[in-house]
């Protein structure tokens, strides 16, 4: 693979399986959708189509991998879904990935309950603020529980000499709540499912602090025992997932292939021992 085709690779992995999550706050007409990310990124919408087909593939060739360990298809048996629930997953590009956790998710519940719809509407780079504001846009796809890891970007900090901080962890508690609050109250969802992102890598913080933009594992962590105090019953990714040295892209905060992999098998152990008897 040259470097040209493996960049392309990786900002369409992080653009996700649909245009629509990005573009429909935006006022992009469904139609035009494809055709603007496609000339964002300097390709015609058939190559754009290639690129997410091959990704797809991979998806269903790893739902396919992961059912095939008892162990993991017990877990799936034993998820806290209606035979039709509509699944929306709420998060920032760690979620949108097109190869990615949530769509492996998604891959695995078609092959084992088909009736289930997962509805991935993630945005890279989105904070807990702007999500707030583009939430509104998925109220038509008609949701009935929410699955939301938001906060990653909300730790950034700007500024070598500075580290401003996107956001304060008060300012994340405040969104998280009225995002649950949007979900239940204006989309009509009964079950919020928050997730804690995963850590980071302290690794290559020195080089991203250089750079001017970075994440403290610090800061990420703080950020977990927020959502943990919003939400009690939360599945904590944060505090199960054993990052190896193949869990990361070489920025040391987004999970790549065997991290994405690695999310899928703890987030469905997690949400398998999870009750949600009520929403919450």
């Amino acid at each position: 693979m040259d470097i040209e085709h493996e960049m392309l690779v990786r900002y369409v992995r992080g653009i996700g399986l649909s245009s629509a999550p990005l573009l429909d706050s935006l006022g992009t007409p469904p139609a035009h959708q494809d055709a603007t990310v496609a000339a964002m990124l300097g390709i015609d919408e058939g190559r754009l189509a290639s690129l997410r087909l091959a990704l797809s593939d991979q998806v269903e060739g790893v739902a396919d991998q992961l059912l095939a360990d008892a162990a993991f298809a017990d877990d799936v048996s034993r998820l806290p879904f209606d035979a039709d629930e509509r699944i929306l997953i709420v998060g920032d590009s760690i979620s949108a990935d097109a190869a990615g956790w949530a769509n492996i998710l998604a891959a695995v519940l078609r092959r084992t309950s088909p009736r289930i719809t997962v509805l991935n509407r993630a945005v890279p780079g989105r904070t807990t603020a702007e999500t707030l504001y583009s939430l509104p846009f998925a109220a038509p796809l008609s949701p009935t529980h929410a699955l939301v890891m938001l906060g990653t970007n909300d730790t950034r900090r700007l500024g070598s000499r500075v580290g401003a901080r996107m956001a304060s962890p008060s300012e994340s508690e405040r969104n998280l709540g009225l995002i649950r609050e949007l979900l239940i109250r204006q989309l009509g969802v009964r079950v919020v499912t928050f997730i804690t992102p995963p850590p980071a890598d302290p690794g290559p913080v020195a080089t991203r602090r250089e750079g001017g933009e970075w994440n403290e594992p610090e800061d990420l962590a703080e950020l977990a025992a927020v959502i943990r105090r919003l939400d009690p019953a939360a599945v904590d990714l944060h505090g199960a997932v054993r990052p190896d040295d193949d869990f990361f892209h070489i920025d040391g905060l987004h999970p790549f292939a065997a991290g994405q992999v690695e999310m899928a098998r703890v987030i469905v152990r997690l949400l398998a021992a999870v009750s949600h008897a009520s929403p919450r």
